[in-house]
């Protein structure tokens, strides 16, 4: 059982792995495009860090060194110990402390003797210790170099003299009490043994309260320094630069996680976890139905081939071409491919079972009907509807065409319709490749019915246009659907597909006022012509 439950974990775990490295590859990409605003912010950073080290006063940094140590020169001399001993450590700590204290800010200020006040020490001076030693090194920082290495100096001094008065302090308490005793001891013989031991205690005591040192001593006294310890020019650009460039690349980032559009293939790819089967450049000359040459005639080479590989398991011979929104191109890309199967030599026959905006008639200049819509409604048949377009004179190769035909009232119930079906069957019959335009998935549930009936379909999304939203919701309703969708195209590609060049004019939301047409120029897509100038977008 154990097995079994570790084995249904696994693909979960690798498909957040995969989708861990896929968002670290777009975020990455995403810094790659705005390479020029990650740019920006460092040279930003480096020049305010630049420009505030120029214009920062002069700072000058002298520092003395203080060795605390344990003195065991009164049991050596006496054979006893008048100074507490404790732990080292403890020790040091409580010494270190003693810097912050403000007596010793006063004292340092008394040793200048040139009206600096005990705040004005204390906010110039630090003390830190050197490492695991004894050491402690004092210093000051002060705009002038020679007074910086006084107020060191003196500050060393007064600590030296605050733990000197300390330990003398307590030695003379030592000796206040012997003298009180001594001088408190009667005359006599019977007294003398004692008043001799008193002296000899009031001597020791005196020897050792003068040599005293407070276990601390000044074992390297501040010299001037030669050079600024602030601003340091150098560093402060450099930590500028590094620390612009990170705030570049985060809002490089976030500008990708707040912008809603596809931006590259792979992030096309990703959101639906489906292979990019094409990529289509942006051009004025795929708008219009003529021969394409290059790149151009490429991509449409590419994508026709590569459908084929999918024949291996079924045959693919009914193809829907769709999107998730509206101007994402699919027309364009369900006309190219056509026309390109067609040169070489194939029967092909494309429909535009877009019933609700019909554009297709116009667009390759043909008649607006009878179409697909008088076929599903029984007022026309097939033979008489299919329209043919030449797409090579020299070889007499054509391209058959069944436009939508007349906008009807009712076009969920005929795109549902058993006819619709018949005249499918009866098209893929006669014809090697049949290619359905159809409406976006996400504008009406035409394409939803339409996606039970065909071999395959292909999903086409613009880069930098579609967006995120509309792609993860297409997403689960193929899933939902079980729908045979074989790949994506991305269209728009352009040398600059890096950039942010669109803008952010298109509003988000699935109010595509779809009904019965998209709205004006509903399908012009930038860089190419609006639909009344023939335009293959959809």
């Amino acid at each position: 059982m154990t097995d079994r439950g570790t084995q249904g974990e696994q693909p979960e775990v690798n498909e957040q792995h995969r989708l861990g490295r896929t968002d670290l590859r777009a975020s990455l990409q995403a810094v790659r495009r705005q390479w020029l605003i990650v740019l920006l912010c460092g040279l930003v950073a480096a020049g305010a860090a630049l420009a505030y080290s120029l214009h920062a006063t002069p700072l000058y940094t002298a520092s003395a060194q203080l060795l605390f140590k344990t003195s065991s020169l009164d049991s050596v001399l006496f054979g006893s110990s008048w100074s507490k001993m404790g732990d080292p450590a403890r020790d040091a700590a409580t010494n270190l402390a003693l810097v912050d204290l403000p007596i010793v800010n006063a004292e340092a200020a008394r040793e200048l003797n040139d009206g600096t006040k005990p705040g004005e020490v204390a906010g110039s001076v630090t003390a830190a210790p050197a490492g695991a030693s004894d050491v402690v090194t004092v210093s000051a920082t002060d705009p002038s170099a020679e007074r910086a290495a006084k107020l060191a100096n003196a500050y060393a001094a007064a600590f030296v003299a605050i733990r000197r008065a300390a330990d003398r302090g307590k030695v003379g308490a030592a000796l206040q009490r012997v003298q009180n005793e001594l001088a408190n001891l009667p005359a006599g013989s019977r007294t003398a043994a004692q008043r001799t031991s008193l002296q000899q205690q009031v001597d020791q005591l005196m020897v050792l309260e003068s040599l005293q040192t407070g276990n601390t001593e000044v074992v390297q006294r501040a010299s001037v320094p030669k050079a600024t310890s602030s601003p340091k020019t150098s560093r402060n650009t450099a930590l500028g630069l590094i620390l612009g460039l990170l705030i570049g690349v985060a809002a490089a980032i976030l500008r990708w996680r707040l912008d809603k559009r596809i931006r590259t293939p792979e992030e096309l790819a990703a959101e639906f976890s489906l292979p990019i089967l094409a990529t289509v450049q942006l051009s004025d000359r795929i708008g219009d139905f003529e021969k394409l040459t290059g790149a151009e005639s490429e991509a449409f080479t590419m994508l026709r081939t590569r459908l084929r590989f999918f024949n291996v398991d079924r045959e693919v011979k009914l193809l829907l071409v769709t999107s998730s929104e509206i101007g994402d191109g699919k027309t364009t890309v369900a006309t190219q491919v056509a026309r390109n199967a067609a040169e070489s030599g194939a029967r092909v026959a494309l429909v535009e079972a877009d019933l609700r905006s019909p554009r297709l008639a116009v667009r390759l200049g043909l008649k607006s009907g009878p179409g697909l819509a008088e076929i599903a409604s029984g007022s026309a048949d097939l033979a008489s509807s299919m329209q043919n377009v030449i797409v090579s004179e020299r070889e007499g190769r054509g391209l058959d065409v069944l436009v939508a035909g007349a906008i009807p009232p009712n076009p969920a119930e005929l795109i549902q319709s058993d006819t619709l079906v018949e005249v499918l069957t009866a098209l893929r019959d006669s014809h090697d490749l049949v290619i359905v335009d159809s409406p976006p998935m996400l504008a009406v549930s035409d394409t939803t019915a339409l996606l039970s009936r065909v071999d395959g379909a292909i999903l086409v999304g613009r880069l930098g246009k579609t967006h995120r939203g509309a792609c993860a919701d297409a997403s689960r309703q193929i899933k939902r659907l079980e729908a045979p969708v074989l790949g994506l195209v991305a269209n728009g590609m352009t040398k600059s597909t890096t950039g942010y060049g669109y803008g952010y004019g298109y509003g988000y939301g699935y109010g595509y006022g779809y009904g019965y047409g998209y709205g004006p120029n509903a399908d012009t897509v930038p860089g190419e012509a609006p639909a009344d100038k023939e335009s293959l977008k959809d």
